[in-house]
């Protein structure tokens, strides 16, 4: 595995944790509160995460299509946090903060995985 590609799986491990936190986190503040559909939420987060896993570990044996998949997800979560971030609904400094640095995270993800090296690296992994 070239060094940008593991270095973009690096990043995105790290993104997961934080994502698995956070929900988890949500959730057990949803629990606190007494809100309803508790099971449903917990259903939901833990499919959501299961499978970004599962998409994390095909970037890492080399698949085009996880590769493809997640960069996709990865715009639409940049696209996301932008409008939030300059509609100015994310209130306060470490909103704010914290939105630029997952923009700043999916960004590097993206251009380490489309790298020349990495670009080689998954074409030669999908001939196989």
């Amino acid at each position: 595995m070239p060094v940008r590609v593991r270095a973009a799986t690096v990043l995105m491990w790290l993104l997961w944790i934080g994502g698995t936190v956070y929900g988890l986190t949500a959730w057990l503040l949803a629990k606190q509160t007494g809100a309803g559909g508790l099971v449903v939420l917990g259903f939901v987060y833990s499919l959501v995460f299961i499978l970004l896993a599962l998409l994390i570990r095909a970037v890492m044996k080399g698949r085009n299509w996880a590769r493809i998949t997640y960069s996709v997800l990865a715009v639409l979560a940049i696209a996301a946090i932008s409008l939030d971030l300059f509609l100015g609904t994310a209130t306060g400094i470490g909103s704010k903060l914290l939105g630029g640095a997952l923009v700043i995270a999916y960004s590097a993800i993206l251009v380490l995985l489309f790298h020349s090296t990495s670009n080689l690296w998954f074409r030669k992994r999908d001939a196989t």
